[in-house]
Parts: structure tokens; sequence; C-alpha cells
């Protein structure tokens, strides 16, 4: 049996789920809103099994051979709208808690699988430590400068070229009024000093003059890797990801660069993840992040790697 904890509109579980019913395995999909919050989901003790049971579907723990931990636990924020709207941080962090201490123990249930692709517990990582420890087993990094300090950031302007900033945790969408922003990677300049700085810590880094980026997907030793090559001026190549100004190509990394790669996945416990390079002018390979979820269907689909199948070989241990 084939156990895969995903989100209800992830394309990835579906194209793999479509190849595990090719190879006529067994599966469950767990959905955390549907486990949560929707549907009929039971968890049973006796002094003879444990028995996971969701929608009338009664499964032996000791039957689940394969677990994919696809995506991040979220929450059903719409059943808890009260909650927000009258400001009781209290009682939703409260449910946040119980999830947590449930999803915990699947982690301990599900650990004697043969198969296991993710880690529950490091969805998200902190962008930080993952730079520092990339730097100490030997990737070449960006200059960087978290501060909120006017003179600290004038002083690293001044001494780098050019610089962008970015985000010290992660990428978010905030809805103001009819409107939508995005808090891409950006060039910094001088001229962004005249205003001041406000009092929250910023990240700047080193703005590198590229060749293109990389993206990588790890699958336990197997690589896959894309070099994107962007003809705007953007600093961040999401921003036109629908766009005809990007084009990609299959990229080869080189050995030693994947072996730091697995070095830095054991530090974290992972098996699986995605990791951002540059290659600057000098070809030189620059790291920037690592995203232990592993999203791969950007660079999946243009270079042909049917990595869904990849997944699903794993996990029905073919």
């Amino acid at each position: 049996m084939i156990i895969i904890f995903s989100e209800v509109n992830d394309e990835p579980t579906n194209n793999v789920i479509k190849w595990i019913k090719h190879y006529k395995k067994e599966y469950l999909r767990i959905n955390y809103l549907d486990f949560f919050e929707s549907g009929k989901s039971t968890l049973k003790f006796t002094n003879d099994e444990f028995l996971l049971e969701i929608n009338d579907r009664s499964i032996a723990i000791d039957d689940i051979t394969s677990v994919w931990y696809r995506r991040k636990p979220k929450l059903n924020t719409r059943k808890i709208e009260y909650v927000l709207e009258n400001k009781v941080d209290d009682i939703y962090q409260y449910i946040l808690n119980e999830n947590i201490v449930i999803l915990d123990f699947f982690k301990v249930l599900l650990n004697n699988c043969k198969v296991r692709i993710g880690n529950p517990f490091i969805y998200n990582l902190n962008k930080l430590e993952v730079l520092y420890y990339a730097r100490t087993i030997g990737f070449k990094i960006p200059n960087t400068l978290i501060s909120n300090a006017g003179d600290s950031i004038n002083s690293f302007v001044e001494a780098n070229d050019q610089l962008i900033n970015k985000p010290i945790s992660n990428i978010n969408t905030f809805k103001i009024g009819d409107k939508s922003f995005t808090n891409y990677t950006k060039a910094f300049t001088m001229n962004d000093l005249s205003g001041g700085i406000n009092e929250r810590m910023n990240l700047f880094q080193q703005k590198i003059d590229k060749q293109c980026e990389i993206r990588t997907f790890v699958l336990d030793k197997q690589t896959f890797s894309m070099a994107i090559y962007d003809q705007t001026d953007s600093d961040d190549y999401r921003e036109n990801s629908y766009t005809e100004k990007l084009s990609f190509t299959r990229f080869k990394l080189p050995e030693i660069m994947e072996e730091k790669i697995f070095q830095l996945m054991d530090k974290f416990e992972m098996n699986t993840c995605s990791v951002d390079f540059l290659l600057d002018k000098s070809n030189e390979f620059v790291f920037l992040e690592l995203n232990p979820v592993g999203q791969y269907g950007f660079l999946n689909y243009p270079n042909n790697y049917q990595i869904d199948q990849v997944i699903a070989k794993k996990l029905c241990q073919l």
C-alpha cells in the first residue's frame, strides 16, 4: 500500500497517481484539508494493530510499504474564519498545534516503510541556515547582509557593484483591495536608500553577473537539471515564467557539485529537494537556495525528464 500526503489541486500528485494506477498498485491519497477538516478520519489503536480509517476505508499501518510527503500541511482557514475575524489567535494556534501533533505521529507510524520520499518536518527550512551550511560545505554563495541599519546597508552598497533585495523567508502574495502584490527578488541601488530604511530587517545580496540560472531536482542520488536563460532585465525569472522571453535546456551539473548537494541534503536529513544556482560569467556556480518540497514540474515538462514516472516507480518499488 502506498500513502501520499498532498493537497487537492496538486498536479504532480495527480500525474504520479496515473503511473501508480498503470502499475496496478494500491494507493491512498491523503489531502490534508480532507483529513483534518472535511472527510471522516480516524486513527485507531488496539493491542493487536494500528488502523488508519479515511472515509470508511480501513488500512492497517503495517500494510503501508511506501509514503510520499508531497506537500506541506495546510489548515482550512475558511473553517476558522470566525477565529481569524475575531482575532482569537490563541485558538487558531491551538488548532494548528493539535494537527501538528498528529502529523508528527504519522512520521513515527510510517518510519518503518521501505520507501519514504520527503520529510514532513522540514517543509519550511530557514534560508539563512541553509546558506550558512552551503558555505561550510564549499558552495560559493553571494555576499549577504541582513540588516535594518542604514549605515551598514550603505557600506554594503558601496562595497558591492550591484545588489538585490529578497525575502528572508518565502515569497508571498499580498492582497490590498482588488490588487495582488508578490515580493520577488529586486535590484537595490543607492537611490533606494534616499527614502531611509524601515525598522524591519532586510536581506541584501551581491547581484551576480550571470549566464543563466540552474534549477536542479534531486531524488535520492538522481539529479535532473535545467538551465534557464532570461532575455529580460528581470532580477527574478519567476516574474516572466509565462512569457516567451525565457528559454530552457537540459543541463548536467559537474559531479563535484552533485556531491555537495548530497552533503547538504544529508545535513537536513532529506532525500528529495530542489536547488537553485546561478552560473556566472566566469563559469562558476553560485548557490542560491534549497526548496525541501522538491518542486519539479517547471523543469520536468520542457525537458521530458519523466520525473512523475521515476517517483511512481520508486513508490511501487519497481
